[in-house]
């Protein structure tokens, strides 16, 4: 084993992992924060590990953000994009 070459030490578990890229902590931050109104809909509900639990928060948090940015958008169109008949 002391012939690997140095990649092959980090699979057996020799060397630390490298650290997470650019994109990688950027595409994690917008996940947790795309998906923080369900985190706090699950703690008040509870953790019973039930898959319907988590199916029907995955939808509400869908319909909160799905206001919290469709209904600004509508809100715009409506007042600079209407058309007097």
């Amino acid at each position: 084993m002391l012939t690997w070459p140095h990649i092959r030490w980090q699979f057996v578990g020799f060397t630390p992992t490298p650290p997470p890229s650019f994109w990688q902590n950027l595409f994690w931050f917008a996940f947790v924060i795309v998906g923080m109104p369900a985190s706090f809909m699950y703690e008040v509900v509870g953790h019973d590990n039930s898959t319907v639990v988590f199916v029907v928060l995955s939808l509400a948090n869908s319909a909160i953000w799905g206001l919290c940015v469709g209904f600004p958008i509508y809100a715009v169109k409506r007042r600079f994009f209407t058309r007097a008949s």
